[in-house]
């Protein structure tokens, strides 16, 4: 049986598609889990072609070796701007995921860059 070094998925294995995607979720933070259930209840309602057990399935399995926090910044900016009226799915979130996944450290060091840092803590002495 070869397995995906990407993902994990395991060619040759019957899935049981609504079980496995319980599988992968339940180790995550519960904030997580609510984002993503509410997100793929959200696409599934605005794009059918998303409605399929097995795409959400593929969509978690993909997904399942990045971080939280990750996950989480990447739902917030998907309903930010809108991409589920825009047509813009399961495929466009994991992208989105993996991207922020792979950029996040340059991206913070750019923020840093930009904005630049907060001060230091100054410990003020009481005069008497």
């Amino acid at each position: 049986m070869k397995i995906c070094p990407a993902c994990g998925f395991k060619f040759g294995k019957k899935y049981k598609f609504r079980e496995e995607s319980s599988f992968l979720i339940e180790d995550r933070h519960p904030n997580t889990v609510d984002m993503l259930r509410t997100v793929v209840n959200l696409i599934q309602r605005n794009i059918t072609a998303d409605r399929d057990t097995q795409r959400v399935f593929y969509f978690l399995q993909a997904i399942s070796k990045c971080s939280d926090e990750v996950i989480e910044w990447a739902i917030n900016q998907y309903y930010a701007e809108g991409h589920y009226t825009k047509m813009k799915g399961l495929s466009y979130l994991k992208i989105m995921i993996l991207n922020h996944k792979k950029n996040r450290s340059k991206m913070l060091k750019n923020e840093e860059l930009m904005y630049g840092t907060s001060p230091k803590k100054i410990n003020l002495k009481k005069e008497k």
